[in-house]
């Protein structure tokens, strides 16, 4: 199930060109025992989210829980291949969420520093941005 907005104003948005998102705040985890951060800014699409979530899911089982920050709240539209130009703006493609460098992902908790590191090494193949897994300053083992 991939994940879009139910409704939105407008059908399709407005494409800004700017690629880096400013943020100059690195966050650390609210009360989770482990985060993955992103080092750089980029975009995340619905389908790698979704693919995030089942790897998750599926390496984490049901011993740990995981929140995820990200949502995909923007669209790119394209024209169908072979159309001509004008006629207006195509049809959405995709649904994304835009990474600023800094920001939280996902916090996991509940499952001990081995799995977490297989996930994390899972994540950073299936990603198109760099991350870096943190640990909760409060969190002691």
């Amino acid at each position: 199930m991939l994940l879009y907005p139910r409704k939105t104003k407008y059908k399709n948005l407005f494409n800004r060109k700017r690629t880096k998102f400013l943020n100059n705040r690195i966050f650390s985890p609210n009360f989770k025992d482990f985060a993955i951060v992103s080092l750089e800014s980029g975009k995340l699409n619905s389908k790698q989210i979704e693919l995030l979530r089942k790897t998750l899911r599926r390496l984490l089982k049901l011993q740990g829980k995981f929140w995820l920050n990200v949502y995909p709240n923007k669209n790119i539209t394209k024209k169908s291949e072979g159309v001509r130009m004008g006629k207006g703006k195509g049809n959405v493609k995709f649904w994304y969420g835009s990474i600023s460098k800094g920001v939280v992902i996902l916090e996991v908790s509940g499952c001990s520093w081995n799995q977490i590191k297989k996930v994390a090494q899972q994540i950073r193949n299936k990603l198109s941005i760099k991350i870096l897994l943190t640990v909760n300053r409060f969190f002691i083992t």
